[in-house]
């Protein structure tokens, strides 16, 4: 079966259903159905953060779309709708959430005289998971949760930092320092996974691994030019948890009280 390009979403003519508006549960539930009044609804996993937008893998019951946004709740959502619009030659106004405007798991529904019932959009990729995407991972195997270090912190962090628009904020040794730190982190995070036993285990370790990894990835020196960049990209309640401070204190004493907060060189 030849596949459609990556990334790329097309119109293929696909059985509707019961004319009636009487749907199946099975298709009902599926990533991509037609509701009782007409409507064409997409089950999508918006994965914010990403360098680009795009189609990352298609499931039976939902779609995993990389947002090119921060991950913050209007920007992810703007830039999925426009994504949507672009890709399927929509109007904005032939968009709307159904639920899910506030959370990662969404249900968009098409409303529109140009694409038929008949004419079901189906989303076609080549998966490629992101790097980020480990946190998910681990997620599954550990189950901490939303407030848990591998969702709340790892993960928001690790989109955060690999967002274009805030990779656009550093220097080119900058990103150099954000690309080395966050496959150290993630490697770190597989390791921690293989020996831990509870989420606890998994937050410790984990805090453990970020002084190792910003130093070896050259923190001490980035830190000294890239200070607003830092400072446009951390969310700093972060940093009031005990485990974080920690961290910071053990990257202060190694690059110098000085070394990273003085304003000017002389």
């Amino acid at each position: 079966m030849v596949k459609p390009k990556k990334d790329k979403l097309v119109s293929k003519c696909v059985p509707a259903g019961d004319k009636s508006g009487e749907i199946d549960k099975k298709a009902q539930e599926s990533a991509i159905f037609a509701d009782s009044e007409g409507r064409i609804g997409l089950r999508i996993h918006a994965k914010p953060g990403a360098k680009k937008s795009g189609v990352v893998a298609i499931n039976e019951s939902e779609i995993d779309v990389a947002i090119g946004a921060a991950p913050r709740e209007g920007a992810a959502n703007e830039e999925l709708v426009s994504y949507l619009m672009s890709a399927l030659g929509l109007r904005k106004n032939e968009l709307q959430f159904d639920k899910g405007a506030k959370s990662r798991s969404k249900v968009v529904l098409i409303e529109t005289k140009r694409l038929s019932m008949e004419e079901t959009p189906i989303v076609s990729a080549d998966a490629e998971p992101e790097l980020c995407d480990t946190y998910e991972i681990v997620e599954r195997k550990f189950h901490c949760g939303p407030h848990g270090y591998l969702l709340h912190y790892g993960l928001r962090n690790c989109l955060v930092f690999n967002n274009q628009s805030i990779l656009d904020q550093f220097t080119p040794k900058g990103r150099e320092f954000v690309g080395c730190s966050t496959g150290c982190l993630v490697k770190a995070i597989l390791n921690i996974s293989e020996f831990s036993t509870s989420c606890l285990q998994i937050q410790e370790e984990a805090f453990k691994s970020h002084v190792d990894c910003y130093l070896n990835c050259n923190f001490c020196d980035v830190c000294k030019t890239e200070k607003l960049a830092f400072l446009k990209s951390y969310d700093w309640s972060d940093f009031l948890s005990f485990a974080a401070l920690q961290q910071v204190y053990a990257i202060v004493r190694k690059c110098g009280v000085f070394g990273c907060f003085k304003v000017f060189d002389f």
